[in-house]
């Protein structure tokens, strides 16, 4: 507000003099950015209402790593440069996630990080036949199969061994979680291409797929998932001249 901002909140917050108190919806239809307090996944759930409206957003991180956030509390005053349009904005592309059961789609997810297909609950083995573009490429035998977005490929399929994707590169990274797969390792795929996991086999198990962390949906035997480029994309601003690499090492030395 010092810097000539009008400030709206979500209700659900403690009410501040001079800032106005809307419901999250609201917010998302009237803000010009989005100001995130948080880490990478406070930032995950609301990227895809932000992408909807076309908002951009600032990450402040008062997380652990913060990959996607771009100031921390201390340099707070760098909102000046928000408020004085001095940034630029830095693009990422998201994921279409749709299930189908029985050739109709089920349920349908946008994702700014990776939709994963795993167990609900425990780790056990699922079979996992992958295409792309309608041809075969692999048989997955694994605790799960995650298809990651460049901006993604920093979180659970870095962990995973997959490897660090520029956010610039149109790429979609498919890594196996644990598998007993010999041949089995992670795969980069050009982002317009159509990817598909089948699920064939799920004795002892509850398959689900979760995208970014926080949409968990369950799956049946033979339920096929569909991969593809999204028309959204996540806008990120950017107050620093620091680079995506400057980034990845300052936050990857921070975990080591």
């Amino acid at each position: 507000r010092s810097y000539g901002a009008n400030c709206l909140i979500p209700k659900y917050c403690k009410e501040y003099e001079g800032a106005q108190s809307l419901d999250i919806s609201e917010i998302y239809k009237n803000a010009e950015c989005l100001i995130i307090l948080g880490g990478d996944g406070t930032i995950l759930r609301h990227s895809s209402q932000a992408a909807e409206n076309g908002i951009a957003i600032l990450g402040v991180n008062i997380g652990t790593v913060g990959f996607m956030c771009e100031i921390r509390p201390q340099e707070i005053d760098m909102l000046e440069k928000l408020v004085n349009g001095d940034y630029s904005i830095e693009k990422r592309c998201m994921l279409d996630v749709e299930v189908c059961r029985n050739d109709k789609k089920i349920a349908s997810f946008t994702a700014l990080n990776d939709a994963v297909i795993e167990n609900e609950g425990r780790s056990k083995i699922i079979q996992i036949d992958f295409y792309r573009d309608g041809k075969f490429i692999n048989k997955y035998r694994a605790n799960g199969l995650i298809i990651s977005t460049p901006t993604g490929s920093t979180a659970y399929a870095f962990s995973a061994g997959g490897p660090v994707i520029d956010p610039e590169i149109s790429a979609t990274c498919v890594c196996p979680i644990c598998s007993q797969t010999i041949t089995a390792k992670p795969m980069i795929f050009d982002m317009n291409s159509c990817l598909s996991a089948r699920v064939t086999h799920v004795r002892d198990s509850n398959p689900c797929i979760n995208v970014d962390g926080k949409e968990i949906f369950s799956l049946a035997e033979g339920d096929i998932i569909n991969v593809r480029k999204s028309k959204q994309i996540t806008k990120l601003v950017k107050l620093k001249s620091q680079s995506f690499y400057d980034n990845v090492y300052k936050k990857i030395s921070i975990m080591v």
